[in-house]
């Protein structure tokens, strides 16, 4: 087992997360430790002895960890709890995938004791058994028999929501309605897998997060790997103790467990700190997943530790995995009237140049709100025409001059990879030409389609401005901080929160897929009807042939 250059071997996070340097190699998935409030086993399959238990096991077997090591299940969880458990080996299905068992006392617990929820799952070969508190006293207004109830619901307002934004805002929603935790975040990530707040429920006593970022390093890339394969991360305590496994690594193996999949597994101490300077106590996290990839996260915060039961983990869960489900659809009906707006007047703009058999035409065709048609179909402040040579422009466009060395540029961007594109796009045109910086105010944003018209080399311009944009992030995003301990220096995680404005300059508002999309939807408009007036040319030509005959 080789672990990355200044990982110790074996690791734990309770002996070894203080001397963390570098976030973005701990090794989150085999940290040693649980949380301390539940109990970890783990048997080989074949035969379900214990060859590894969490060093707090007393608390509920009576036994320390070397007596309960080598132990048979039945002899540790009961006998009816075991058959439970074979039972459910027996049948499959356990592979990386947390399975709830029963709720039962051990053997070694009073009869009066709170039974424990019990689920299992297999990783690396290894049955993993987790027995957690139930805590049963609902945290919100819901019972567990409410929750099919909500589902339901959760379900109907997710699918009915217009656009993006409110399908978020109900995501948060229902989770805090389901979970009762203090504040549930939808948190989006960026390209630059830095995130922003885009959904916000939360306490009437609360301030709003809506709208601020968080850096990429909050959320570091060990962290967001794991999101892609779990579905839900409880905390319930931030604040509390770590328990490592006895022995640290598999006695047959010689490799330090795999808890990707375990709703115990011990949380990084650079994490649990960040929380604390956040006031944060507890925390329930689930993955929105986009076509395989992390699209952002379910958040919720609680400011005082709390039992975060199984059955409304699973709730919160399976909300978590609708909002994956159902986030195309959601992003499709808020660019659905928008794509019907751009092809209405996309089609009046074909049709009035098809009527005059003449491409230019097209900055010509009236739009239905007085404006030129192109600019009432995709968002622009300018559009500008090559053709034959000639330049024609509407609205905001750079001088003649900067479109002349533009359009050459462009041309060379469409060959570039030695095939000829049909489109260029960015939203930052001043980092890839610098020219275009002497006209950022008009052309950060560039949407360019070649048309189907050699061997002029036709092109249709889309231009959009600068947008100066102010980004809010909670505290400074450039701050590192580091400090001196009896382990030596180590990273720490950033104190400050408070609001920390960035202006970014030379970009445009992005481009969205459906702009892209009916630019090429009109590109081919244009070269169907470019074909159908050669065709009617054509028709021209063979008759006056024979007439002549």
């Amino acid at each position: 087992m080789t672990l990355p250059t200044g990982i110790p071997f074996p690791y734990s996070v309770k002996r070894h997360g203080v001397s963390i340097t570098n976030c973005d190699i701990e090794p989150v998935n085999t940290p040693g430790c649980i949380q301390s409030h539940g109990m970890l086993l783990v048997l080989h399959p074949a035969d379900l002895i214990v060859t590894q238990v969490s060093e707090n096991c007393a608390r509920w077997t009576g036994c320390g960890a070397g007596d309960v090591l080598g132990q048979a299940l039945a002899q540790v969880v009961g006998a009816t709890a075991a058959q439970r458990i074979v039972a459910l080996v027996a049948g499959g299905g356990l592979d990386n995938n947390p399975t709830y068992a029963l709720a039962a006392r051990l053997p070694g617990m009073p009869a009066d004791a709170e039974p424990l929820d019990i689920s299992v799952h297999v990783a690396d070969s290894a049955l993993i058994v987790e027995l957690e508190p139930t805590g049963r006293e609902p945290l919100g207004a819901l019972s567990e028999r409410d929750y099919y109830a909500r589902v339901k619901t959760t379900m109907a307002r997710l699918r009915a929501s217009p656009s993006l934004a409110t399908f978020c805002q109900a995501v948060a929603d229902e989770v805090r309605s389901t979970t009762g935790l203090d504040r549930v975040m939808v948190y989006r990530f960026q390209a630059d897998d830095s995130g922003e707040i885009v959904a916000d429920a939360r306490g009437p006593d609360m301030h709003s997060w809506f709208g601020l970022r968080f850096p990429a390093s909050d959320i570091p890339k060990p962290a967001r790997d794991i999101f892609k394969r779990i579905g839900v991360r409880p905390l319930p305590d931030a604040r509390g103790a770590l328990c490592e496994l006895v022995p640290l690594l598999d006695p047959a193996s010689g490799a330090p467990l795999d808890m990707t999949y375990c709703a115990l597994r011990g949380a990084s101490v650079m994490y649990t700190e960040y929380l604390a300077n956040m006031g944060v106590a507890a925390t329930l996290t689930m993955p929105i997943l986009r076509d395989g990839m992390l699209w952002g996260l379910i958040i919720c915060h609680h400011y005082t530790p709390t039992v975060m039961p199984y059955h409304q983990r699973v709730a919160a869960e399976f909300i978590g995995q609708m909002a994956s489900l159902e986030i195309d659809g959601a992003e499709a009906r808020e660019h659905a009237q928008y794509q019907a707006r751009i092809d209405m007047a996309h089609h009046a703009v074909i049709a009035y140049a098809a009527h005059r058999s003449d491409v230019a035409a097209l900055m010509s065709a009236p739009g239905v709100s007085g404006r030129p048609g192109l600019l009432d179909g995709i968002q622009a402040g300018g559009v500008a025409l090559l053709n034959c040579g000639h330049w024609v422009t509407l609205g905001q466009t750079p001088a003649l001059p900067h479109l002349q060395l533009l359009a050459a540029w462009v041309r060379g961007q469409l060959a570039c990879d030695g095939s000829r594109r049909q489109l260029f796009v960015t939203s930052a045109l001043g980092s890839l030409y610098p020219p275009a910086s002497q006209c950022a105010d008009l052309a950060s944003g560039l949407l360019v389609i070649a048309l189907p018209r050699p061997p002029q080399d036709d092109l249709l311009f889309w231009f959009r401005p600068e947008q100066k944009q102010v980004f809010n992030w909670s505290g400074n995003p450039y701050e590192t901080s580091a400090e001196k301990g009896p382990h030596g220096t180590r990273l720490t995680p950033r104190r400050s929160f408070e609001l920390w404005q960035e202006e970014v300059r030379g970009y445009a508002l992005p481009w969205k897929q459906v702009e892209i999309d009916a630019a090429l939807k009109l590109r081919q408009w244009i070269a169907d009807m470019v074909t159908s007036r050669a065709g009617q040319f054509d028709q021209i030509g063979v008759a006056q042939l024979r007439s002549n005959e």
